[in-house]
């Protein structure tokens, strides 16, 4: 006797045992079931279900490595996006919970706008400090190369601009709302059922992409306003050389193509990031701001004073091929230097002369 089991439509379904010993020969091809007539079917087991998701919380095994290596960032935004669904619509949700990362956040945009004001006014010095830097390096001057490293270093000493100042900001934004941008296209692609109907007005459907390519133009449009007139310390296309200034304004466009298939609720929180960058510019621009806060007065800069700026483009590729090709070229002299000090330390001793040092002092040949 035989009996098998079946899995069928997530339910586990046992039927009757069904004698093994009838067998046909390879030749023949039979014209009946082999199941016999009266065979009935029996469940044996439970009906197997998938969990659904209706919050937005997520067991820690579904979240991606970065999401797990910024584990306290991914919480605290599910925990606030979740209590926010509880009160509000998903798209009113998603809007909250951008707005009080925004808020929270908000001493490090001012402190980023300082930092940024500072470097740009010593844009001038720094970039002539940065092309006898460079000059160095194509010349193959050891000396002058670390001289103009010393002065490009207290340069920004004397005007209390560090590396750790200038990174601190960025290292402790960019993970949370990285964070935040990879929750949602997770919750999407799940999908969470809420966001299937959480959506208002043309994007009712969160999970999908936007079918006219509103949010999209929204995201790139207010970026694009963003590094044209955002911020003081920000990027300022002005002073920018040519290849820098075509690249900056070519990345709206390109976020744009990006994003077009992007769920509606990743556009969403986008949009609403930039909108506040926006409005913290505006802010930190008006007089009452920087005169509570300290915010130093941005210098009025001459492009065409710039070194960088008063090269073509030409130019600019050349000297960057030249600056490549010498940093190559001293690599290649250090590494020489270094192997032939090695083999000194060594190997036997090289004659570098034609006569013994002591018949030369004896006045023999």
């Amino acid at each position: 006797m035989c009996s098998s089991r079946i899995l069928f439509s997530q339910t586990i379904i046992s039927r009757p045992s069904i004698a093994c010993s009838q067998r046909y020969a390879s030749s023949e091809i039979p014209t009946k079931s082999l199941v016999p007539a009266d065979l009935k079917w029996e469940i044996i087991g439970q009906e197997v279900s998938t969990p659904v998701i209706t919050g937005a919380i997520l067991p820690f095994s579904q979240l991606n490595f970065f999401q797990q290596l910024v584990a306290p960032y991914t919480y605290a935004l599910m925990y606030c996006l979740d209590f926010m669904t509880g009160y509000l619509p998903w798209w009113a949700a998603i809007i909250g919970t951008t707005a009080t990362a925004r808020l929270l956040f908000f001493p490090l945009v001012v402190k980023q706008n300082i930092i940024g004001i500072k470097s740009y006014n010593v844009m001038p010095e720094t970039q002539r400090i940065q092309q006898q830097l460079n000059e160095a390096m194509l010349s193959g001057d050891s000396y002058a190369k670390a001289l103009a490293q010393t002065r490009l270093n207290d340069l920004y000493k004397k005007h209390g601009i560090t590396l750790k100042d200038r990174l601190k900001p960025i290292l402790i934004q960019a993970p949370l709302y990285m964070s935040f941008f990879f929750l949602l296209r997770k919750l999407t692609g799940i999908p969470v059922e809420g966001l299937k109907t959480g959506g208002a007005l043309w994007f009712t459907d969160l999970t999908l992409a936007d079918p006219y390519y509103i949010l999209p133009l929204i995201t790139s449009s207010s970026m694009f306003i963003l590094l044209e007139y955002g911020l003081e310390g920000g990027s300022n296309p002005q002073v920018m050389t040519p290849v820098a200034r075509y690249i900056l304004r070519a990345v709206p466009v390109g976020v744009f193509l990006v994003t077009c298939n992007f769920p509606a609720a990743t556009l969403l929180f986008w949009s609403t990031s930039n909108i506040f960058t926006l409005t913290y510019a505006m802010i930190m621009k008006t007089k009452t701001f920087k005169e509570k806060f300290n915010i130093p007065k941005r210098a009025q800069i001459d492009p065409s004073s710039l070194p960088v700026n008063s090269m073509t483009f030409k130019g600019q590729v050349k000297s960057a091929v030249d600056k490549a090709q010498a940093r190559k070229t001293t690599q290649d002299v250090r590494r020489l230097d270094d192997i032939a000090f090695r083999k000194a330390g060594v190997g036997p001793l090289k004659k570098t002369y034609k006569e013994p040092p002591e018949a030369r002092a004896e006045g023999k040949v």
